[in-house]
């Protein structure tokens, strides 16, 4: 009987010493990842850094030259004049246009590289401020557009004005642009749920399709020709921008032809 209990003990022993060297390496395993991953998150901020750098400088070198093509034009007709021909009048006015658009985008670009390196002034910031200056800032489109604006009741965040206000009225302002041929219904949303706040802004527009969801959120890129939306391709990004930048996420829920609900949350709201 003693034999058989030292016999069980010894194995237990074992075992046990056996777990625990799994354990050992295991947790150097985690630790070895965990330092991997840190190395990983430290390039990835530095690389973000240097493209946000490189954005803004090359936005302001690319507007000296864009400024002269654009005055060159211009001297160009009032040099010319009644003498201008049909054909060349044609050729400059595209060459303005082309200009004026690559005006917007290098605008983006500044603006995108500005949200992502801008100093954050977080304060206890009642949300329904913010959507009031951008509502404000977009009067003209919403009154052109004959658009319908409702919120939900929007509570105090802590985070910076400035970006939260930009923010809105990003979104409020694509929604306004693919309500469709109907008058634009748009909603501000905020639901309080087991996480927190979760806020939104709704059309009943176009719609995007599940497999642009993550492709709209991208710098430049836009799913409509500049004939049929006119902007940048930039607003989108720089919403995600500030969202990340306050430890929030950005999604969004669609309907092809029926609704988009863009939604995101606010990190320590």
């Amino acid at each position: 009987m003693f034999a058989t209990d030292v016999t069980d003990y010894v194995h237990h022993r074992e075992l046990l010493q056996e777990m625990n060297q799994r354990l050992s390496r295991h947790k150097a395993e985690v630790e070895r990842a965990y330092a991997e991953l840190e190395h990983s998150n430290l390039e990835l901020r530095r690389a973000y850094g240097e493209l946000d750098e490189f954005a803004a400088i090359a936005g302001h070198d690319l507007k000296a030259p864009l400024r002269e093509i654009t005055s060159f034009v211009t001297l160009l007709e009032q040099d010319l004049g009644d003498r201008l021909p049909r054909r060349v009048a044609e050729d400059l006015r595209l060459v303005h246009e082309s200009a004026q658009r690559m005006r917007a985008l290098i605008d983006g670009l500044l603006s995108l590289s500005r949200t992502g390196r801008s100093e954050i002034e977080r304060e206890e910031l009642p949300l329904d401020e913010c959507v009031d200056s951008a509502v404000r800032s977009l009067a003209v489109p919403i009154r052109e557009s004959m658009a319908t604006i409702e919120r939900d009741e929007l509570p105090t965040v802590l985070g910076d004005r400035t970006l939260l206000t930009e923010l809105f009225q990003n979104l409020v302002d694509n929604a306004l642009k693919f309500s469709g041929t109907e008058a634009p219904r748009i909603r501000i949303t905020a639901d309080l749920g087991d996480e927190g706040w979760v806020f939104g802004v709704r059309d009943e527009g176009v719609g995007i399709a599940s497999e642009n969801f993550e492709r709209v959120f991208s710098p430049f890129q836009r799913l409509h020709g500049q004939s049929e939306v006119p902007g940048s391709g930039m607003g989108l990004a720089i919403c995600r921008k500030v969202v990340e930048r306050h430890g929030g996420r950005l999604w969004l829920e669609s309907v092809p032809s029926e609704w988009t609900h863009f939604k995101f949350t606010v990190g320590g709201e």
